[in-house]
């Protein structure tokens, strides 16, 4: 939707049944988007007024009416349009069904003190989460999404996070990037919303990445650094660890803390 692809000129898509549009997300065109999230994700949710323009516009050359809004769940900009233009709106959740419950209960997860969530008390047996809804095992805080952890709960992506929880249960269908092999039968149902069940479509993969080439630059708004295999290649097998505290090294001078922090994350 921001900076989009030119699908216009894809030989794979042009032929397609779809009318790929890039709508602009009001960034200069040098922004790293990703590289200052917030600034992103600030455009994201203020995007409902362009998105409704463009859409508008796209029907003045004679293209066919829109009877949908398909929205990922972090867009909670399409609920404005959707009411605005009278669509139903879907919502496809792109994460599993267990995290996509946990999300969607953020601000009761809140209520509970369960978030923002404190690593160093999170194995507490009192900790452990067991209030949400549907057939999900009991998990610990560290489970949930990182942006959780943070130590001040005027975090922008801790804010960013519960405020979009508040819109990722109002719509008319639920779609669910999981299958019933992966997790249990009942998982997606705390997922439905205004009456319809939700279901459960999994797995969405692009095409290349089910082929096994070119899985980078489809996925992610990030820039794809190609040195980091070529350097793990380079070394011994299980010579190298990952851990997923990284964030966390380059502050280790800074006392006992940061390294106990360091060894939760791994």
């Amino acid at each position: 939707m921001s900076r989009a692809a030119d699908f216009d000129n894809d030989d794979e898509h042009s032929t397609s049944t779809f009318r790929f549009l890039t709508i602009p997300d009001g960034l200069p065109p040098d922004h790293g988007r990703l590289s200052n999230p917030a600034e992103y994700a600030t455009a994201m949710e203020k995007l409902g007024p362009v998105l409704e323009y463009h859409l508008l516009c796209s029907l003045s050359d004679g293209t066919p009416p829109f009877t949908c809004i398909i929205t990922e769940t972090f867009m909670s900009c399409t609920y404005e349009v959707a009411n605005k233009m009278g669509l139903p709106r879907v919502i496809f959740w792109t994460m599993c069904a267990a995290s996509s419950i946990a999300q969607c209960n953020a601000n009761n997860l809140l209520s509970r003190g369960h978030i923002p969530v404190k690593v160093l008390e999170s194995k507490r047996a009192d900790k452990v989460i067991n209030c949400l809804p549907g057939n999900l095992p009991r998990f610990l805080p560290t489970d949930l999404l990182s942006f959780y952890r943070a130590s001040d709960p005027s975090d922008f992506f801790f804010q960013h996070c519960l405020r979009e929880s508040q819109f990722q249960s109002k719509g008319d269908y639920v779609l669910v990037n999981t299958f019933d092999e992966l997790e249990a039968p009942d998982t997606v149902s705390p997922l439905s919303c205004n009456g319809c069940p939700a279901l459960a479509i999994g797995p969405v993969f692009l095409p290349n990445f089910l082929q096994g080439k070119d899985v980078n630059g489809w996925a992610s708004l990030l820039e794809q650094d190609e040195s980091c295999p070529k350097w793990l290649d380079a070394h011994p097998r299980t010579s190298v660890i990952m851990p997923r505290g990284v964030a966390f090294l380059h502050s280790l001078s800074r006392g006992v803390k940061d390294r106990i922090k360091l060894e939760y994350s791994l």
